[in-house]
Protein backbone atom coordinates (compact mmCIF):
# COMPACT_ATOMS: atom_id res chain seq x y z
CA UNK A 1 0.00 0.00 0.00
CA UNK A 2 3.03 2.47 -0.86
CA UNK A 3 4.12 2.08 2.72
CA UNK A 4 7.87 2.15 3.38
CA UNK A 5 9.36 1.83 6.66
CA UNK A 6 13.04 4.23 6.77
CA UNK A 7 14.22 4.42 3.03
CA UNK A 8 14.99 0.56 2.90
CA UNK A 9 16.33 -1.51 0.43
CA UNK A 10 18.58 -3.76 -1.06
CA UNK A 11 20.89 -6.33 -1.09
CA UNK A 12 23.69 -8.78 -0.50
CA UNK A 13 24.51 -12.39 -1.68
CA UNK A 14 22.30 -15.38 -0.58
CA UNK A 15 23.61 -16.97 2.77
CA UNK A 16 24.07 -21.08 2.09
CA UNK A 17 24.75 -21.31 5.64
CA UNK A 18 21.10 -23.07 5.49
CA UNK A 19 19.92 -26.14 3.71
CA UNK A 20 16.02 -25.66 2.23
CA UNK A 21 13.83 -27.71 3.03
CA UNK A 22 11.92 -29.75 0.13
CA UNK A 23 9.28 -28.11 -1.19
CA UNK A 24 5.86 -29.46 -1.18
CA UNK A 25 3.32 -28.96 -3.72
CA UNK A 26 -0.35 -29.00 -4.57
CA UNK A 27 -1.18 -28.90 -8.46
CA UNK A 28 -3.93 -27.34 -9.80
CA UNK A 29 -5.86 -26.14 -12.69
CA UNK A 30 -3.59 -24.53 -15.27
CA UNK A 31 -2.92 -20.43 -16.03
CA UNK A 32 -2.00 -19.73 -19.46
CA UNK A 33 0.78 -17.72 -20.56
CA UNK A 34 -0.06 -14.22 -21.78
CA UNK A 35 1.03 -11.98 -24.05
CA UNK A 36 0.38 -9.11 -22.52
CA UNK A 37 3.59 -8.88 -19.78
CA UNK A 38 6.81 -6.38 -19.38
CA UNK A 39 9.64 -6.16 -17.86
CA UNK A 40 9.50 -4.28 -14.37
CA UNK A 41 11.71 -1.16 -14.69
CA UNK A 42 14.40 0.04 -12.19
CA UNK A 43 16.10 3.05 -12.33
CA UNK A 44 20.17 3.43 -12.45
CA UNK A 45 20.80 4.81 -9.50
CA UNK A 46 18.19 3.08 -6.93
CA UNK A 47 19.36 -0.77 -8.56
CA UNK A 48 21.32 -0.70 -5.10
CA UNK A 49 18.19 0.13 -2.88
CA UNK A 50 16.08 -2.81 -4.48
CA UNK A 51 14.31 -3.16 -1.54
CA UNK A 52 13.06 -0.43 -1.87
CA UNK A 53 9.92 0.23 -4.47
CA UNK A 54 9.19 -1.43 -8.01
CA UNK A 55 8.55 0.86 -10.65
CA UNK A 56 7.10 0.14 -14.13
CA UNK A 57 6.63 2.38 -17.01
CA UNK A 58 3.12 4.06 -18.19
CA UNK A 59 2.57 6.13 -20.47
CA UNK A 60 -0.12 9.22 -20.36
CA UNK A 61 -0.37 11.53 -23.81
CA UNK A 62 2.84 10.76 -24.92
CA UNK A 63 4.86 10.86 -21.82
CA UNK A 64 6.29 7.78 -20.52
CA UNK A 65 6.88 7.75 -16.69
CA UNK A 66 8.05 4.94 -14.09
CA UNK A 67 5.18 4.60 -11.63
CA UNK A 68 5.45 2.62 -8.36
CA UNK A 69 3.62 -1.04 -8.82
CA UNK A 70 0.86 -1.13 -5.59
CA UNK A 71 -1.23 -4.11 -5.07
CA UNK A 72 -2.03 -2.27 -2.06
CA UNK A 73 -3.94 0.57 -2.91
CA UNK A 74 -6.46 1.25 -6.03
CA UNK A 75 -5.44 4.92 -7.49
CA UNK A 76 -3.66 5.84 -9.96
CA UNK A 77 -1.88 9.15 -10.49
CA UNK A 78 1.18 11.07 -11.40
CA UNK A 79 2.97 13.80 -9.73
CA UNK A 80 1.57 17.29 -11.91
CA UNK A 81 4.69 19.90 -13.11
CA UNK A 82 4.95 22.29 -10.54
CA UNK A 83 3.28 21.01 -7.52
CA UNK A 84 3.49 22.03 -4.01
CA UNK A 85 5.74 20.08 -1.61
CA UNK A 86 4.74 19.89 1.89
CA UNK A 87 5.94 18.14 5.23
CA UNK A 88 2.57 16.62 5.99
CA UNK A 89 -0.59 16.35 6.31
CA UNK A 90 -2.51 17.17 9.13
CA UNK A 91 -5.88 14.92 9.05
CA UNK A 92 -7.66 16.79 11.64
CA UNK A 93 -7.47 20.21 10.01
CA UNK A 94 -7.86 18.56 6.77
CA UNK A 95 -4.99 20.45 5.52
CA UNK A 96 -0.88 20.21 4.31
CA UNK A 97 1.37 21.79 6.75
CA UNK A 98 4.54 23.02 6.81
CA UNK A 99 5.76 24.18 2.99
CA UNK A 100 8.76 22.11 1.77
CA UNK A 101 10.52 22.66 -1.66
CA UNK A 102 10.49 20.00 -4.53
CA UNK A 103 13.41 18.61 -3.70
CA UNK A 104 12.12 17.54 -0.33
CA UNK A 105 9.67 15.30 -2.21
CA UNK A 106 12.22 13.90 -4.68
CA UNK A 107 10.03 12.84 -7.18
CA UNK A 108 11.22 12.01 -10.99
CA UNK A 109 9.85 13.14 -13.91
CA UNK A 110 6.28 15.11 -13.26
CA UNK A 111 3.75 15.37 -15.55
CA UNK A 112 2.17 18.08 -17.60
CA UNK A 113 -0.95 17.36 -18.35
CA UNK A 114 -2.43 18.51 -22.04
CA UNK A 115 -5.22 17.94 -24.70
CA UNK A 116 -5.69 14.11 -23.33
CA UNK A 117 -6.57 14.82 -20.23
CA UNK A 118 -9.81 15.78 -19.43
CA UNK A 119 -10.19 17.25 -15.88
CA UNK A 120 -13.79 15.98 -14.20
CA UNK A 121 -14.53 19.13 -12.27
CA UNK A 122 -17.00 17.01 -10.44
CA UNK A 123 -14.22 15.36 -8.28
CA UNK A 124 -10.69 15.51 -6.89
CA UNK A 125 -8.34 13.31 -5.12
CA UNK A 126 -6.69 12.79 -1.61
CA UNK A 127 -4.95 9.53 -1.32
CA UNK A 128 -3.05 8.97 1.68
CA UNK A 129 -0.52 6.48 2.70
CA UNK A 130 0.68 4.66 5.47
CA UNK A 131 -0.93 4.99 9.01
CA UNK A 132 -2.34 7.75 11.09
CA UNK A 133 0.47 7.24 14.03
CA UNK A 134 3.56 7.92 11.85
CA UNK A 135 5.14 11.45 12.51
CA UNK A 136 4.31 12.22 9.00
CA UNK A 137 1.41 11.74 7.02
CA UNK A 138 2.12 11.50 2.97
CA UNK A 139 -0.87 12.41 1.25
CA UNK A 140 -1.27 13.91 -2.30
CA UNK A 141 -4.28 15.86 -3.33
CA UNK A 142 -5.35 17.85 -6.52
CA UNK A 143 -7.57 16.94 -10.09
CA UNK A 144 -8.87 14.15 -11.67
CA UNK A 145 -9.45 13.37 -15.31
CA UNK A 146 -10.08 11.08 -17.76
CA UNK A 147 -7.35 10.06 -20.33
CA UNK A 148 -6.18 7.05 -22.27
CA UNK A 149 -3.35 4.98 -20.21
CA UNK A 150 -1.15 2.21 -21.70
CA UNK A 151 0.70 0.21 -19.73
CA UNK A 152 2.12 -3.28 -20.61
CA UNK A 153 1.24 -3.09 -24.19
CA UNK A 154 -2.53 -2.55 -23.27
CA UNK A 155 -4.37 0.68 -24.28
CA UNK A 156 -7.29 1.79 -21.19
CA UNK A 157 -9.05 4.55 -22.62
CA UNK A 158 -11.12 6.48 -20.38
CA UNK A 159 -9.07 5.90 -17.45
CA UNK A 160 -9.55 8.46 -14.41
CA UNK A 161 -6.34 9.29 -12.86
CA UNK A 162 -5.29 12.19 -10.93
CA UNK A 163 -2.86 14.57 -11.36
CA UNK A 164 -2.09 16.02 -8.01
CA UNK A 165 -0.37 19.21 -7.50
CA UNK A 166 -0.01 19.09 -3.79
CA UNK A 167 2.08 16.75 -1.94
CA UNK A 168 3.31 15.27 1.47
CA UNK A 169 4.31 12.09 -0.18
CA UNK A 170 8.37 11.93 -0.84
CA UNK A 171 9.72 9.25 -3.08
CA UNK A 172 12.29 8.44 -0.35
CA UNK A 173 15.16 8.79 -1.91
CA UNK A 174 14.06 7.53 -4.98
CA UNK A 175 13.88 10.34 -7.65
CA UNK A 176 12.61 7.84 -10.64
CA UNK A 177 9.38 7.73 -9.10
CA UNK A 178 6.84 9.77 -10.88
CA UNK A 179 3.40 8.67 -8.84
CA UNK A 180 2.03 5.08 -7.86
CA UNK A 181 -0.24 2.75 -10.40
CA UNK A 182 -2.62 1.21 -7.86
CA UNK A 183 -3.67 -2.32 -9.14
CA UNK A 184 -6.67 -3.41 -5.56
CA UNK A 185 -10.14 -3.20 -6.07
CA UNK A 186 -12.64 -0.16 -6.31
CA UNK A 187 -13.34 0.10 -3.18
CA UNK A 188 -10.20 1.49 -1.84
CA UNK A 189 -10.71 4.28 -4.70
CA UNK A 190 -9.98 7.94 -3.52
CA UNK A 191 -12.29 10.24 -5.47
CA UNK A 192 -13.85 12.39 -3.67
CA UNK A 193 -16.53 14.64 -4.43
CA UNK A 194 -15.88 18.81 -4.40
CA UNK A 195 -18.89 19.75 -2.62
CA UNK A 196 -18.55 17.43 -0.43
CA UNK A 197 -15.38 15.73 0.14
CA UNK A 198 -16.97 12.71 0.60
CA UNK A 199 -15.50 9.49 -1.35
CA UNK A 200 -16.79 8.72 -4.97
CA UNK A 201 -15.82 5.39 -5.95
CA UNK A 202 -14.92 4.92 -9.12
CA UNK A 203 -13.36 1.88 -11.70
CA UNK A 204 -9.65 2.04 -10.89
CA UNK A 205 -7.03 0.90 -14.11
CA UNK A 206 -7.26 -2.80 -13.37
CA UNK A 207 -11.16 -3.13 -13.34
CA UNK A 208 -11.38 -0.75 -16.45
CA UNK A 209 -9.35 -2.91 -18.14
CA UNK A 210 -10.70 -6.48 -17.13
CA UNK A 211 -14.22 -5.04 -18.43
CA UNK A 212 -13.18 -3.81 -21.68
CA UNK A 213 -14.37 -5.93 -24.74
CA UNK A 214 -12.17 -4.41 -27.31
CA UNK A 215 -8.56 -6.40 -26.81
CA UNK A 216 -7.78 -9.36 -29.00
CA UNK A 217 -7.13 -11.92 -28.03
CA UNK A 218 -9.51 -11.29 -24.89
CA UNK A 219 -8.00 -10.67 -21.79
CA UNK A 220 -8.60 -12.87 -19.15
CA UNK A 221 -9.23 -11.24 -15.30
CA UNK A 222 -5.88 -11.82 -14.05
CA UNK A 223 -2.64 -10.71 -13.42
CA UNK A 224 0.28 -12.18 -12.28
CA UNK A 225 3.75 -10.01 -10.36
CA UNK A 226 7.12 -11.78 -10.56
CA UNK A 227 9.03 -9.89 -8.16
CA UNK A 228 13.09 -9.97 -8.62
CA UNK A 229 15.56 -9.45 -5.70
CA UNK A 230 18.21 -8.22 -8.10
CA UNK A 231 21.21 -9.14 -6.27
CA UNK A 232 23.61 -8.81 -9.36
CA UNK A 233 22.28 -5.09 -9.57
CA UNK A 234 21.63 -5.02 -13.80
CA UNK A 235 17.86 -3.36 -13.18
CA UNK A 236 15.48 -6.65 -13.20
CA UNK A 237 13.07 -6.16 -10.97
CA UNK A 238 10.86 -9.00 -12.58
CA UNK A 239 7.80 -9.15 -14.85
CA UNK A 240 4.59 -7.92 -14.44
CA UNK A 241 2.06 -9.76 -16.44
CA UNK A 242 -1.51 -9.10 -17.51
CA UNK A 243 -4.09 -11.90 -18.97
CA UNK A 244 -2.16 -15.04 -17.32
CA UNK A 245 1.62 -15.49 -16.34
CA UNK A 246 5.32 -14.63 -17.79
CA UNK A 247 7.30 -17.72 -18.89
CA UNK A 248 7.95 -19.70 -15.96
CA UNK A 249 11.12 -21.21 -17.68
CA UNK A 250 13.04 -17.93 -17.98
CA UNK A 251 15.81 -18.13 -15.98
CA UNK A 252 14.79 -15.12 -14.80
CA UNK A 253 11.86 -16.35 -13.35
CA UNK A 254 12.32 -19.77 -12.91
CA UNK A 255 9.22 -20.63 -11.16
CA UNK A 256 7.34 -24.04 -10.65
CA UNK A 257 5.01 -25.54 -12.52
CA UNK A 258 2.90 -26.08 -8.95
CA UNK A 259 1.17 -23.99 -7.88
CA UNK A 260 -1.67 -23.38 -4.73
CA UNK A 261 -4.60 -21.14 -4.22
CA UNK A 262 -6.21 -19.11 -1.40
CA UNK A 263 -9.48 -17.23 -1.61
CA UNK A 264 -9.62 -13.99 -0.94
CA UNK A 265 -11.02 -12.60 1.69
CA UNK A 266 -12.81 -9.46 3.29
CA UNK A 267 -10.79 -7.27 5.74
CA UNK A 268 -13.61 -6.43 8.45
CA UNK A 269 -12.18 -3.55 9.13
CA UNK A 270 -12.71 -1.95 5.69
CA UNK A 271 -15.15 -3.55 4.23
CA UNK A 272 -17.77 -6.87 5.03
CA UNK A 273 -19.51 -6.60 1.69
CA UNK A 274 -16.44 -5.61 -0.79
CA UNK A 275 -13.36 -6.72 -1.12
CA UNK A 276 -10.85 -4.40 -0.79
CA UNK A 277 -7.30 -5.64 -0.21
CA UNK A 278 -5.85 -8.63 -1.63
CA UNK A 279 -6.28 -10.48 1.87
CA UNK A 280 -6.20 -14.62 2.31
CA UNK A 281 -5.95 -16.51 5.33
CA UNK A 282 -2.58 -19.00 5.23
CA UNK A 283 -2.76 -22.26 6.82
CA UNK A 284 0.32 -21.22 9.24
CA UNK A 285 3.44 -19.06 9.59
CA UNK A 286 6.31 -22.00 9.81
CA UNK A 287 9.40 -20.79 11.68
CA UNK A 288 12.36 -22.79 12.01
CA UNK A 289 9.86 -26.10 11.14
CA UNK A 290 7.45 -25.20 13.31
CA UNK A 291 3.68 -24.06 12.22
CA UNK A 292 2.76 -20.71 13.80
CA UNK A 293 -0.14 -18.34 13.54
CA UNK A 294 -2.91 -20.82 12.06
CA UNK A 295 -4.99 -19.44 9.88
CA UNK A 296 -3.66 -15.46 10.05
CA UNK A 297 -5.32 -13.50 7.94
CA UNK A 298 -2.52 -11.37 5.62
CA UNK A 299 -2.17 -9.37 2.71
CA UNK A 300 0.02 -9.45 -0.46
CA UNK A 301 0.83 -6.29 -0.77
CA UNK A 302 3.67 -5.11 -3.48
CA UNK A 303 3.51 -1.85 -2.44
CA UNK A 304 4.95 -2.40 1.12
CA UNK A 305 8.22 -4.23 1.84
CA UNK A 306 8.41 -5.24 5.12
CA UNK A 307 7.15 -8.72 6.64
CA UNK A 308 4.48 -7.77 8.92
CA UNK A 309 3.53 -10.55 12.37
CA UNK A 310 2.24 -10.77 15.62
CA UNK A 311 4.79 -9.18 18.04
CA UNK A 312 5.82 -12.85 19.24
CA UNK A 313 6.52 -14.53 16.00
CA UNK A 314 8.61 -11.11 15.03
CA UNK A 315 10.32 -11.57 17.94
CA UNK A 316 10.96 -14.85 17.32
CA UNK A 317 12.38 -14.65 13.98
CA UNK A 318 14.38 -12.08 14.92
CA UNK A 319 16.33 -13.95 17.38
CA UNK A 320 17.46 -16.34 14.71
CA UNK A 321 19.59 -13.78 13.39
CA UNK A 322 23.38 -14.42 12.94
CA UNK A 323 24.86 -12.25 13.71
CA UNK A 324 22.22 -11.18 16.41
CA UNK A 325 20.24 -8.23 15.62
CA UNK A 326 21.02 -5.01 18.18
CA UNK A 327 18.77 -3.73 20.26
CA UNK A 328 17.91 -1.14 17.96
CA UNK A 329 16.87 -3.48 15.38
CA UNK A 330 20.31 -2.92 13.28
CA UNK A 331 22.19 -6.05 11.90
CA UNK A 332 25.50 -6.89 10.10
CA UNK A 333 24.63 -6.47 6.90
CA UNK A 334 25.99 -10.12 6.07
CA UNK A 335 23.83 -11.34 8.60
CA UNK A 336 21.54 -14.50 8.00
CA UNK A 337 19.19 -16.45 9.33
CA UNK A 338 19.75 -19.62 11.24
CA UNK A 339 16.27 -21.15 10.81
CA UNK A 340 13.65 -21.02 8.12
CA UNK A 341 10.84 -18.59 7.39
CA UNK A 342 8.22 -19.81 5.56
CA UNK A 343 4.49 -19.15 4.78
CA UNK A 344 2.43 -22.34 4.47
CA UNK A 345 -0.93 -21.76 2.08
CA UNK A 346 -2.97 -24.54 0.56
CA UNK A 347 -0.67 -26.96 2.56
CA UNK A 348 2.64 -25.46 0.49
CA UNK A 349 5.67 -24.27 2.75
CA UNK A 350 6.81 -20.92 0.29
CA UNK A 351 10.20 -20.31 2.07
CA UNK A 352 11.76 -16.95 1.97
CA UNK A 353 15.47 -16.29 1.49
CA UNK A 354 17.23 -14.68 4.78
CA UNK A 355 18.30 -11.86 2.32
CA UNK A 356 15.08 -11.01 1.13
CA UNK A 357 14.55 -9.52 5.08
CA UNK A 358 17.01 -7.66 5.37
CA UNK A 359 17.24 -3.86 4.30
CA UNK A 360 19.49 -0.94 4.08
CA UNK A 361 19.27 2.66 4.92
CA UNK A 362 21.14 4.17 2.21
CA UNK A 363 21.66 7.64 3.27
CA UNK A 364 23.18 5.75 6.38
CA UNK A 365 24.52 1.97 4.90
CA UNK A 366 23.13 0.61 7.91
CA UNK A 367 21.45 -2.79 8.05
CA UNK A 368 18.29 -3.63 9.69
CA UNK A 369 15.53 -6.44 9.83
CA UNK A 370 12.23 -6.15 7.88
CA UNK A 371 10.66 -8.13 10.10
CA UNK A 372 8.27 -5.65 11.98
CA UNK A 373 5.69 -6.12 14.45
CA UNK A 374 2.12 -3.87 13.38
CA UNK A 375 -0.11 -1.75 15.23
CA UNK A 376 -2.39 -2.59 12.21
CA UNK A 377 -5.43 -4.79 12.66
CA UNK A 378 -4.02 -7.00 9.68
CA UNK A 379 -0.36 -7.90 8.94
CA UNK A 380 1.11 -7.65 5.44
CA UNK A 381 4.00 -10.05 3.98
CA UNK A 382 4.54 -8.28 1.39
CA UNK A 383 7.89 -7.96 -0.74
CA UNK A 384 9.86 -10.24 0.91
CA UNK A 385 7.18 -12.73 0.20
CA UNK A 386 6.61 -12.10 -3.62
CA UNK A 387 10.63 -12.06 -4.33
CA UNK A 388 10.02 -16.05 -3.85
CA UNK A 389 6.63 -16.58 -5.73
CA UNK A 390 4.93 -15.79 -9.27
CA UNK A 391 2.17 -14.03 -7.28
CA UNK A 392 -0.90 -14.54 -9.13
CA UNK A 393 -4.21 -11.93 -8.87
CA UNK A 394 -7.23 -13.73 -10.28
CA UNK A 395 -10.81 -11.32 -10.00
CA UNK A 396 -12.33 -14.03 -12.38
CA UNK A 397 -12.01 -16.56 -9.52
CA UNK A 398 -11.62 -14.30 -6.54
CA UNK A 399 -8.38 -16.35 -5.46
CA UNK A 400 -4.59 -16.08 -5.21
CA UNK A 401 -2.29 -18.27 -6.78
CA UNK A 402 1.23 -19.13 -6.15
CA UNK A 403 4.10 -20.68 -7.47
CA UNK A 404 7.45 -21.03 -5.87
CA UNK A 405 11.01 -19.71 -6.96
CA UNK A 406 13.18 -21.15 -4.73
CA UNK A 407 16.34 -20.44 -7.47
CA UNK A 408 16.30 -17.45 -9.83
CA UNK A 409 19.11 -15.32 -12.04
CA UNK A 410 19.07 -12.35 -10.23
Amino acid sequence: MATRNLLLPLAFFVSLSLQLPHHRSLQRRGYETSSYSSSLSRSGNIIDNQKQKYLFPVTVGGQTLDLELDTGSSDTWIIQTGFQCWYTYDSDAGEFTTSESEDYCNFGTTYSPGAEFQVDNSVYQRTCYGTASESTLRCIQGPMGTALVSIAGLDVPDQLIGAPNMSSYDAQGLPEQSGIVGLAFPKLTQARDVATGDVVPYSPIVNTMFNLATYDPPLAKVFSLALSRDLSSNGNGGVLTFGGLPDLTDPAINASSSYTTAPLEFVASRSTTELTFYSIFVDSIEVAGQATLAGLQIIVDSGANTFQVPDETADTINGYWSPPIASDGSLDCSATLTEWVGVTIGGTTYYIEPVDLIGIDPSSGECYSLVHKTSEDYYSISDPFLKNVVAVYDWEDSLMAFYARPLYES
